[in-house]
């Protein structure tokens, strides 16, 4: 295992530096902008299909990883709404997004994802906080069978 996280991160350094396409990826992780969030998705995408999606998963679940900085961590579902692994709260995986989300809102990030892309917003628990927030989130899809996503958590003010 520590070879494959050994592979997984030096992927993972290798998209940071070359960033998306030609650019650097450099990520506010602390008031991430939209730029950031999606950037910080799409190297998420990237590590899971260089390196595919068993490495992917278990990069995203680490205690220290990359995929989980300031307000910004990975959460991955696969397309029957099963929750495949979140940066902060372990016990979600295996959970149905459908359950903890609410129907019409797993729909909704499920069919954005099976787009390709796109952004929703909802109420979530803010792992940092401890209280329901409102958040912005921004999925992408992998392979047709499962994506990711991050999101923002806005302050109260903003949310209105």
């Amino acid at each position: 295992m520590a070879y494959v996280r050994t592979i997984s991160l030096v992927a993972l350094a290798a998209i940071l530096v070359a960033g998306c396409g030609s650019r650097d990826l450099d990520i506010n992780y602390e008031n991430p902008s939209v730029y950031d969030t999606i950037q910080f998705v799409n190297a998420g995408v990237t590590l899971a299909r260089e390196e595919g999606k068993n490495a992917a998963l278990r990069e995203f679940m680490a205690y220290k990883t990359p995929f989980k900085q300031g307000q910004l961590y990975i959460f991955a579902v696969d397309f029957n709404g099963k929750v495949l692994a979140h940066g902060y709260q372990r016990e979600l995986v295996g959970k149905n997004i459908k359950d903890l989300l609410g129907l019409a809102i797993a729909e909704e990030m499920i069919k954005k994802a099976a787009l390709g892309n796109g952004w929703l917003t909802y109420r979530w628990r803010n792992p940092v906080t401890g209280k329901e927030e409102t958040k912005e989130a921004y999925v992408a899809n992998v392979d047709n069978r499962w994506f990711i996503g991050t999101g923002v958590y806005l302050g109260e003010a903003e949310a209105k």
